[in-house]
């Protein structure tokens, strides 16, 4: 919708504990939260981007934003409706949330953030 110049038809957008950036899927366990930890290459988490892959190795190296939509540029972000995003404390996919959230800020599209406690 955004490439086609649509996005007046969707007021609003609101993602909550969004698994939509594939962050944390290869990092080394130094370079993950707790939270992230043993779930880089987590089987379930895997199948579902599989799913809508054509070739997964290929669109992680390319960042592709059709099969990981969090990795957006700035300029794309401006495309897309206001947003409200949201995480929780023990989130494994807060690092999703968190640079999604600061893309759509930077683009002017971000409507507000939270970060409720517990899961």
């Amino acid at each position: 919708m955004s490439e086609e110049g649509e996005t007046q038809k969707v007021r609003a957008l609101f993602l909550q504990e969004p698994m939509i950036s594939g962050l944390s899927i290869g990092r080394k366990d130094d370079e993950c939260t707790e939270m992230e930890q043993g779930m880089q290459w987590n089987t379930e988490e895997v199948k579902v981007y599989k799913l809508h892959a054509t070739d997964l190795d290929k669109q992680l190296a390319e960042n592709d934003v059709n099969l990981f939509p969090g990795r957006l540029s700035v300029e794309q972000a401006t495309k897309l409706p206001m947003t409200f995003v949201m995480t929780s404390e023990y989130d494994h996919h807060e690092r999703d949330a968190v640079t999604v959230a600061r893309t759509l800020e930077q683009a002017g599209r971000l409507a507000g953030w939270s970060k409720s406690s517990g899961a």
